[in-house]
């Protein structure tokens, strides 16, 4: 250790000697008082420079004892504090003593979320829902119409038209339930009919279509198709009635008393098998196309702009379990616009026992589609012989199904939740062949032959 009066001093030949007080006055004195080295501080306890590195412990004297200098070193820049995000506090407030309360946030499981989204469409379904439609209130009226099953019925306005086996076309006031008058123009089962206007329109199995005057019942012309017609359904906008036949094509010609007798368009295999339904879904809707055939294919047709251009498809659709597709309806994504295109729902009903429903494009890839038949209906699925019909007034569904013991009965579903509201069985109703369904009207066509009448009624007129 040095003494109070010693310092160590570091000459010009870079050795370090330790120096007394009294030998560094003399040398600042012999240098006529010139600047030292090194400033002094009397006060310091540590020597202000550290040895050389090139010092070795032979260079320093042997009396010397150097206590090691303490390194100096930069202060390293510190880390930066991590950012702490300032949150509510988990703690209530407790009174003075007592033990701190913990806040639980609540937490609304899943399905109640899903359940009350469920409650609050349904709700505001149900209220657009008009009439003895919301309740089931309807009036029936039988009437006899023809000889042998009823294949196909058309509503325009407080008209009727029904086509049956017999070959037969027949006219009927829905207000009066009254027939009008029977038109025997076809050697063959009438497979469609449509009206525009002033004109009727049917198609038979004897390959003929038939324009008829609405007033007086008679013909206006004839077109031949040379194949038997399975289906048929005209779009008014267009002048153009479609056809589906039994030999697979899908065809169109004209309307009205001045139209051609050729095809607009003729796809020769637009199904794997023969026609069963046709269905036209309005402009308003997208102007799409439906169609289905006994193999059990349903396919949804693009009809562009409604001019005279072919149809495209869009989506084909099959089910594993069921041979026969009877009819289908189309259900948009949105309702309220025709620029939903292709999304949507389609809703197919299978002879003998389901429905089934494809949301596009949701459902494209799985191909598994919902089924519908049962769940609610009050009857078991081994019960049902025929689903045979699907249409749908603004909001709801109705689909026509048979009983075990030949009754028909008549579900009706609320579309935006496809939930069944009621079912409604109406005396001495057979089973149901065909349906149409139009504003307060539901008209079924029995295997017997008979018209089953429903027209909803107002609450405050039962």
């Amino acid at each position: 250790a040095l003494e109070e009066d010693e310092w160590l001093v570091k000459g010009k030949d870079g050795k370090v000697k330790v120096v007394k007080d009294k030998d560094k006055k003399k040398k600042t004195k012999g240098e006529g008082g010139g600047a030292s080295e090194h400033s002094t501080n009397s006060s310091a306890n540590i020597a202000p420079l550290p040895p050389s590195s090139a010092t070795t412990p032979a260079d320093v004297p042997e009396r010397q004892k150097v206590s090691p200098v303490p390194t100096v070193r930069e202060p390293s820049p510190q880390a930066p504090t991590p950012s702490v995000r300032p949150t509510s506090p988990v703690l209530a407030a407790a009174p003075a003593g007592s033990k701190p309360l913990l806040r639980v946030r609540q937490v609304v499981p899943p399905e109640e979320i899903k359940r009350q989204e469920h409650e609050d469409s349904r709700k505001k379904e149900l209220e657009k829902v008009k009439g003895g439609w919301k309740e089931g209130l309807f009036k029936q009226t039988m009437m006899e119409g023809h000889k042998s099953a009823i294949s196909c019925l058309f509503i325009s306005g407080s008209c009727l038209l029904s086509g049956g086996f017999d070959g037969i076309l027949k006219q009927w006031d829905l207000t009066s339930g009254d027939m009008v008058r029977s038109l025997g123009g076809h050697t063959s089962a009438v497979r469609g009919v449509w009206a525009d206007q002033d004109i009727f329109y049917s198609g038979s199995e004897d390959c003929l279509i038939v324009l008829w005057d609405a007033k007086s019942g008679k013909q206006h012309r004839t077109i031949n198709c040379f194949t038997p017609i399975r289906a048929m359904a005209g779009d008014a906008s267009a002048g153009l009635l479609y056809t589906g036949h039994s030999d697979r094509s899908l065809r169109a010609y004209q309307t009205g008393e001045e139209g051609k007798d050729e095809e607009v368009f003729k796809l020769k295999a637009a199904h794997a098998a023969a026609f069963t339904g046709l269905q036209l879904v309005p402009g308003s809707q997208g102007h799409l196309l439906i169609t289905t055939d006994e193999a059990g294919e349903c396919v949804l047709w693009d009809l562009g702009d409604g001019s005279h251009m072919v149809p495209s498809p869009i989506w084909r659709c099959t089910h594993a379990n069921e041979e026969i597709a009877r009819t289908a309806c189309w259900l948009p994504l949105d309702r309220t616009s025709a620029q939903s295109g292709a999304e949507g729902t389609l809703m197919v009903g299978y002879d003998p026992s389901e429905i089934q429903a494809w949301t596009f494009p949701n459902d494209v890839d799985s191909y598994e589609p919902r089924n519908l038949s049962v769940e609610g209906a009050g009857f078991p699925d081994e019960e049902m012989r025929a689903c045979l019909a699907i249409c749908h007034d603004e909001k709801l569904m109705v689909s026509a199904s048979t009983q075990p013991d030949g009754a028909g009965n008549l579900v009706v579903r609320l579309l935006a939740t496809e939930e069944i509201l009621y079912t409604v069985a109406p005396e001495d109703m057979e089973a149901a062949a065909s349906m149409a369904v139009k504003d307060k009207y539901v008209v079924f066509g029995g295997l017997d032959g008979w018209i089953t009448l429903l027209e909803a009624l107002e609450p405050s007129k039962v």
